[in-house]
Parts: C-alpha cells; sequence; structure tokens
C-alpha cells in the first residue's frame, strides 16, 4: 500500500501498467479529502528472497532476462564453488 507523502493517509492506486516486466508505472490518489494530492511513481520487483514453488513460463522476449530468482549460495556451497574452477 501506498502512503501520501504529504499527509502520511492511504493512497488508492488510480492507474497502472508495466512497461517492463519487473517495472509497474504506478498513478495514484490520496484518500485523505482534506488533502487530495495525486502521485506518480513506480513498483520495481528486483529479486526474490525465498525460491518460488513454481516457475512461471518463459518465452523468447525472456532470452535476455534475469531469473525470477538469484539466490546467493550457501557459504559451503560456495567455497565448494570457488575450488571447482
Amino acid at each position: 500500500m501506498w502512503t501520501c507523502k504529504a499527509c502520511n493517509s492511504p493512497c488508492r492506486i488510480r492507474t497502472s501498467k508495466s512497461p517492463l516486466k519487473r517495472l509497474t508505472e504506478v498513478y495514484a490518489d490520496c484518500q485523505n479529502p482534506a488533502c487530495g494530492a495525486r502521485w506518480y511513481g513506480y513498483y520495481q520487483i528486483r529479486t526474490s528472497t525465498a525460491v518460488p514453488q513454481v516457475q512461471p513460463p518463459r518465452g523468447p522476449e525472456d532470452e535476455n532476462d534475469f531469473p525470477y530468482y538469484q539466490l546467493e549460495p550457501s557459504p559451503g556451497r560456495a567455497k565448494e564453488q570457488r575450488h571447482d574452477h
């Protein structure tokens, strides 16, 4: 949920569109009638904090895209990977 930066009241997302796979443009309106501020901003998904149980389908347009999750290897696995080279 977005919070109004002018009065700290909740904002309602009025419009959104996704120009890129993990970036969403958002237009939001403050719900405080005394304020009435309108905002424009972005939501961005950078990485996952847990491996998803189901992978979304990927098509040719995803060829150069990063995977949906990029978790760092555990310390033990990182050590193994260093010794593999």
